[in-house]
């Protein structure tokens, strides 16, 4: 029955359109006096005649390239003086057109304008100069998709849109931020500068903006945040900061008494957990630091206050010891999850400390196996360990008891029980295999003690009774044939004297004790020294 009504209420409101103007546009009825009209790729690019009692316009896909001029309903402006409830504004959407300019006092006192979107089309920065006089109820401004390129000192500025509270700059083509571009905006709660290409903002950007409470700067190619950069925003709440290429944050880059409750810092290039920053955010509950290289999240004395701590998709970091999250002792909900490198949580990580936890989320990473001691599954609600290749063996029989597993635990070794799920397995499938490997190794090591200790001792043995020594000697060459001898020439002798050499070495009269003939040394002469060359060559 109310089906038919609210049918029949259409049905009246669309024959009482006059079709004067009800030409390429529909009308519909959101509520009691709040009329929509959509004329939404009409193939307009100028404006048609529209009654009077329109408050949301959309024009959205067409063709204009001026901003034309927007009469207000007369209803509304007294509704607006009257009665300022949610029905008493007016919402234009001039969304993808091809926008440039505004015509002469295009939105000149629009007391009602409550939502302007102007997104995609090509409008500059210096558009707003040409605003002739503010539009002093706007609230929400969309600027999305248009060249904005650079934002000067006070482009946008107070008393230009006192009520804004909502403004969209994403994917804007932003390479620089003025010191005063927006910041006299103090009723401004919502800050879109996603998407853009800023490489660093001025310490002084959001100093006036005591307002907001979320802002958005993520994808940009910021690197560094200087001191006190978000220091008046004591009442931000939400601060995305990811896909940039942040190294770090300046120690006092946040004040004491900042309410900050979400802080997303995933796809930046941090080597390490920013403790010094974020023990100032005492308000602080949900950190990102997904997708940095950070290879370990190092121990840190001083306690905060974080509550879910995501740690997914970090190529470097390959485990959790002991002692690493001691500073994140209020955690609720942990994930680590997409590192292929993450191997293992050490006994006792996640075990002691950490009254709160309910969520530990581990899909998709490296770990073969998972003691009990690690986290305190007891108290668990959510334990998610999906796509890593478990060794299902005893250790991992206490996941048959645990209640909060509820997503198939696929074994992945060994073999006998590779691709079944753990928790259909029973506790004596569960045993501990002792691979060949490392008992080949253990009998290899066993085996090689005695035969290097015998190898020791034959050494020794024939050190000692067999004493070989080398002796340098510097003598004169004595040639064979003119028997005379070289004063100037020196030639470094090796004799080793062994029994073998001995024999070789001997002269041809038949003794041995006469090699000593062969060589003069000192400034003698031998008289046998012409059969040296003969007899070295021999030996």
């Amino acid at each position: 029955m109310m089906g038919q009504y609210r049918w029949a209420v259409l049905a009246a409101i669309f024959l009482s359109i006059p079709a004067s103007w009800a030409g390429p546009c529909q009308s519909s009825v959101q509520g009691p006096g709040f009329d929509i009209f959509n004329c939404s790729k009409a193939e307009l690019d100028s404006m048609p005649s529209l009654p009077k009692e329109a408050q949301v316009l959309d024009f959205s896909g067409n063709h204009f390239k001026s901003l034309p001029l927007i009469e207000e309903s007369p209803a509304c402006t007294a509704c607006a003086e009257t009665n300022p409830s949610v029905h008493c504004r007016l919402d234009i959407s001039f969304r993808r057109n091809h926008i440039k300019t505004l015509e002469p006092r295009a939105l000149r006192e629009l007391k009602c304008l409550h939502t302007l979107d102007l997104s995609y089309n090509d409008i500059k920065a210096d558009l707003f100069h040409h605003f002739v006089q503010g539009v002093y109820y706007l609230e929400i401004l969309n600027l999305r998709g248009n060249p904005l390129g650079q934002l000067p000192d006070s482009v946008i500025a107070d008393p230009f849109m006192p009520s804004l509270s909502h403004l969209d700059l994403s994917s804007c083509k932003l390479t620089q931020m003025g010191r005063n571009s927006v910041d006299d905006f103090s009723k401004l709660m919502t800050l879109n500068l996603s998407s853009n290409q800023l490489t660093d903002i001025h310490a002084d950007t959001f100093k006036g903006l005591r307002s907001l409470i979320h802002l958005d700067l993520s994808e940009n190619k910021l690197v560094y945040f200087s001191e006190h950069i978000f220091g008046d925003q004591t009442n931000l709440q939400d601060l995305r900061l990811n896909g940039n290429e942040i190294e770090g944050f300046h120690d006092n880059a946040f004040y004491d008494d900042s309410n900050l409750i979400n802080l997303d810092l995933r796809d930046n290039k941090l080597q390490e957990v920013p403790y010094t920053a974020i023990n100032k955010l005492g308000s602080l509950k949900t950190l990102s630091l997904s997708g940095n290289p950070i290879h370990k999240v190092t121990q840190h004395t001083t306690p905060n206050n974080v509550q879910n701590l995501v740690l997914d998709d970090m190529p470097l970091l390959e485990e959790i010891g002991p002692d690493d999250l001691t500073a994140f002792t209020n955690l609720v909900s942990l994930s680590i999850s997409g590192g292929k490198g993450f191997t293992k949580i050490h006994n006792g990580a996640l075990k002691k400390h950490f009254p709160n936890l309910r969520h530990v989320h581990l899909d998709d990473n490296w770990i073969g196996t998972l003691e009990s001691d690690a986290l305190p599954w007891e108290q668990l609600e959510t334990l998610t360990l999906s796509g890593n290749p478990w060794m299902c063996d005893d250790r991992l029989r206490w996941m048959l008891e645990a209640d909060c597993i509820k997503e198939p635990v696929v074994c992945a070794m060994p073999g006998t029980l590779k691709g079944r799920d753990l928790r259909t397995l029973d506790a004596k499938d569960l045993k501990r295999e002792v691979t060949i490997l490392p008992m080949a190794s253990i009998v290899v090591s066993l085996l090689a003690i005695p035969v290097v200790c015998a190898c020791a001792v034959f050494v020794w043995r024939r050190r000692r009774f067999c004493p070989c020594q080398s002796h340098e000697l510097q003598g004169r060459y004595v040639s064979v044939f003119t028997r005379d001898g070289d004063e100037d020439s020196e030639v470094r002798i090796d004799v080793r004297l062994k029994e073998s050499a001995r024999r070789i070495v001997a002269v041809s009269n038949g003794s041995a004790d006469d090699t000593h003939h062969l060589v003069k040394f000192g400034d003698e002469k031998g008289s046998k020294a012409d059969a040296y060359d003969t007899e070295e060559e021999e030996i």
